[in-house]
């Protein structure tokens, strides 16, 4: 990259990272998540992953959403 004076855009390093970077990514997430447990920095008996998106503050729709959320709270 320093040699030819060019930066790759957005979608050469999602193709880097999708293509030969996938298998290396995973298994260092899972070694990471193995070392925190064995550590004690975490326990996986209170582990959930459901998805849920919060939205941010800075929508213009907020107050929108804002009443929704306390209605059915």
């Amino acid at each position: 990259m320093w040699f030819s004076g060019e930066e790759p855009d957005f979608r050469t390093i999602n193709r880097f990272r999708a293509e030969r970077m996938k298998a290396v990514i995973y298994e260092t997430y899972f070694s990471i998540i193995d070392l925190l447990k064995e550590e004690g920095y975490i326990q996986l008996k209170d582990y959930f992953l459901d998805g849920t998106k919060i939205e941010a503050n800075v929508n213009k729709y907020t107050f929108v959403l804002r009443k929704l959320t306390e209605r059915y709270d």
